[in-house]
């Protein structure tokens, strides 16, 4: 069975709008661009670099990834000792890149985020990717950078 890339893509998008609305319910102000799917792999590099998951009020970005592990609200229940953050080209292509990540659990609906200020501290290592097919680079950051998504809203309500 293949991996169907644009029902997850879809599936994703609709994280974004999950995120959004318990961020709006927080009192942070921001939207989520209606979805555009590029069927022409020749266009994905000019997609990936002016894709956004959340814009906020300010103009600031921030990607969301559903991820299947299984954790709480505790950066401590986060079930490994690393996280994939994005490939290397995703993060790197983008225009504006995001100030944080938000990490969805599939499985609880719980969050968990991750500033982007300190990239320095991924690392990079090429990995098969079983979704796509192939061998990509990808950014991975220690469990220690995760935080309650509580400190991500803090954080935003400081800069309104």
């Amino acid at each position: 069975m293949s991996h169907d890339y644009f029902k997850a893509y879809r599936e994703g998008h609709g994280y974004n709008y999950y995120v959004a609305g318990d961020l709006r319910s927080r009192g942070i102000e921001c939207t989520v661009p209606d979805l555009e799917i590029e069927h022409d792999s020749n266009k994905w590099s000019r997609f990936t670099k002016n894709e956004k998951d959340i814009i906020l009020s300010n103009g600031d970005i921030l990607e969301v990834k559903s991820v299947r592990q299984e954790f709480g609200e505790d950066p401590e229940s986060w079930p490994l000792e690393r996280i994939i953050v994005d490939t290397y080209s995703g993060f790197n292509g983008k225009s504006k890149r995001p100030i944080a990540y938000v990490f969805v659990s599939q499985k609880t609906k719980k969050m968990l985020a991750m500033s982007t200020a300190n990239p320095s501290l991924w690392s990079v290592e090429r990995k098969f990717d079983k979704y796509r097919q192939k061998e990509d680079d990808f950014y991975f950051a220690p469990k220690r950078l995760l935080r309650p998504l509580d400190k991500l809203v803090d954080y935003l309500k400081s800069r309104q």
